[in-house]
């Protein structure tokens, strides 16, 4: 499934269950976060060969392959006590949507540069 897609499901269900009386179950939890994790990694970008580099590889010798940049790990940064009451603070019709909010406000402090 390509990204697009993924972003267009995961809005209409999160809409659905913020927006209106759709109860948030395990099930549909648990999908929401599986599409976001898999939109959190990055794009995998195809390297073409070059003619040359095709030419080497029919000759059956090996071609050199760029590996993925990755970014140096960072601390994980959690919420104070003070964010999280600040979240509590907030009515929530659904245990759910408390989770929701703990997560993005997570992802806020450890995504932003």
């Amino acid at each position: 499934m390509n990204r697009e897609v993924m972003v267009k499901a995961l809005n209409v269900i999160k809409d659905s269950v913020v927006n209106t009386d759709f109860p948030l179950t395990n099930k549909l939890a648990d999908a929401i976060y599986a599409i976001e994790v898999e939109l959190a990694e990055p794009e995998q970008v195809n390297k073409i060969p070059t003619l040359a580099e095709m030419k080497k590889l029919l000759n059956g010798e090996p071609i050199e392959l760029a590996k993925p940049e990755q970014e140096p790990n960072k601390e994980w940064v959690g919420l104070t006590d003070e964010e999280l009451n600040l979240i509590y603070a907030e009515p929530q019709t659904h245990v759910g949507q408390y989770a929701r909010a703990i997560e993005a406000k997570l992802k806020e402090k450890n995504t932003t540069n």
